[in-house]
């Protein structure tokens, strides 16, 4: 699936699978539960971010607050921002990644009964 110069990123493994699934390519199950444990080993940098995002936010959120707006007017000035914009992207990437993982072990599992016949 990758080169071993290949750097691996959640990003690298999604495209590449995304690609195989829209070229409707047969993959062996050593792909799919290769895929599915460098998306679980990688998936931990990509809640690092989730985390870091969600503390600016607060931070953000608490310095409104602290401004003398109501909790009610920063959140609509947090979501309304650029970066709460990002961190609900990135929520939305980490639920990509944990539901590809499961449907690579299905996949997998499928793949297997197939080639078993």
């Amino acid at each position: 699936m990758t080169h071993e110069h290949d750097i691996r990123t959640v990003d690298t493994v999604l495209n590449r699978l995304e690609a195989q699934v829209v070229e409707n390519a047969i993959l062996p199950p050593t792909t799919w539960i290769d895929a599915a444990l460098a998306l679980t080993a990688l998936l931990g940098n990509e809640h690092d971010l989730l985390y870091r995002a969600q503390q600016v936010l607060a931070q953000k959120k608490a310095t409104i607050v602290a401004g003398g707006a109501t909790v009610a007017k920063a959140n609509l000035l947090i979501q309304g921002s650029d970066e709460w914009v990002a961190m609900k992207n990135q929520e939305a990437k980490i639920g990509r990644v944990e539901e590809m993982v499961r449907c690579a072990k299905i996949r997998a599992r499928l793949a297997d009964s197939e080639l078993r016949g």
